[in-house]
């Protein structure tokens, strides 16, 4: 396994990356094919990331072939761009090896190394594998995001997870 800076050579097959991580679960937010419309939109959101200081997008890879990702994105005004987004996803062929554990190593130690004191993001509130995750990792639940997305067709709530690091 090897997780690497994404490049926009990367751009088709992390396209392809999301379609299939849309395609394996409706929590995601978006609808296979939804996300991206062509690879030059991929190819903007990688470049977006390699030029903010606060920001990345690693991709993991097993052999030649992309089986996960984690994208980070920091916010840009002064007093908030101690803080980042974050969004990730691993093939479910390739759950249960270690890799998202790996990834958040990486992250943590990435963002002391980059000044981040705080990541924050979503997660479906149904989705108790993810939550479960990430409350292993110190992440607190702050608060309910009622009827933000729609899970199976029923209007459903995320849940608003953070971490502040050194704390």
């Amino acid at each position: 396994m090897i997780i690497r800076q994404a490049t926009t050579s990367d751009a088709t097959a992390y396209k392809s990356l999301r379609e299939r991580l849309d395609s394996e679960t409706d929590t995601w937010g978006a609808d296979p094919g939804e996300r991206f419309r062509t690879d030059e939109d991929v190819k903007a959101v990688i470049k977006e990331s390699a030029l903010q200081k606060n920001s990345f997008l690693w991709l993991v890879a097993d052999a030649d072939k992309l089986i996960g990702f984690l994208h980070a994105k920091g916010l840009k005004w002064r007093r908030t761009n101690h803080t980042i987004g974050l969004d990730i996803g691993i093939l479910k062929t390739h759950w249960g090896r270690g890799i998202a554990d790996e990834l958040f190593f990486q992250l943590e130690k990435w963002a002391v190394d980059n000044n981040i004191l705080r990541i924050e993001f979503f997660v479906y509130e149904g989705n108790e594998r993810a939550r479960s995750f990430y409350k292993k990792w110190g992440y607190c639940e702050e608060g309910v995001r009622i009827g933000s997305i729609y899970v199976k067709g029923v209007l459903s709530n995320e849940i608003w997870m953070s971490k502040l690091l050194g704390s």
